[in-house]
């Protein structure tokens, strides 16, 4: 009965010790939580006159992870081959708040599917936001405002 609880009890201690540094690993990465984004004419926001900006619709999917110093890592997905007054077009260069934002190309296309900053900030947040979008016919810079909700 004993050699039964011994066991009973080392299975029970080893199992919270697993289970303990699962949270310390998730403590470090921060939580990752998925939010709305929209891009609108800069200014416009927060105004009776709010207008999407012609880039809004690249603007996907939003996850922002906290980081342990307290900002957020902000992965914003975009819309590949977007249409922008009727023309396919791709976003190609972005600022946010005046530093230039991470491109990602997750698929290997040659297209920009995301792009990912750093900032502090509590949700919603309104950002500024500069840039580019390439179409078929000529690249198009513009400046917005990017609110995450």
């Amino acid at each position: 009965m004993k050699k039964l609880l011994k066991k009973l009890t080392a299975a029970v201690l080893t199992a919270t010790v697993i289970m303990a540094m699962g949270v310390a690993a998730f403590a470090a990465n921060g939580d990752v939580a998925t939010h709305q984004a929209a891009l609108y004419k800069e200014g416009t926001y927060g105004t009776d006159s709010k207008v999407e900006s012609m880039g809004n619709g690249a603007i996907g999917e939003t996850n922002a992870q906290e980081n342990s110093d307290g900002t957020f890592t902000v992965t914003v997905g975009l819309v590949e081959d977007f249409k922008a007054y009727g023309i396919t077009s791709n976003m190609r260069e972005i600022t946010v708040n005046g530093t230039a934002a991470t491109m990602l190309d997750q698929d290997g296309n040659g297209k920009y599917d995301a792009f990912q900053f750093t900032e502090s900030m509590a949700f919603p947040q309104k950002l500024t936001v500069s840039f580019t979008i390439k179409s078929s016919i000529m690249p198009i810079s513009a400046t917005g405002d990017l609110v995450i909700y």
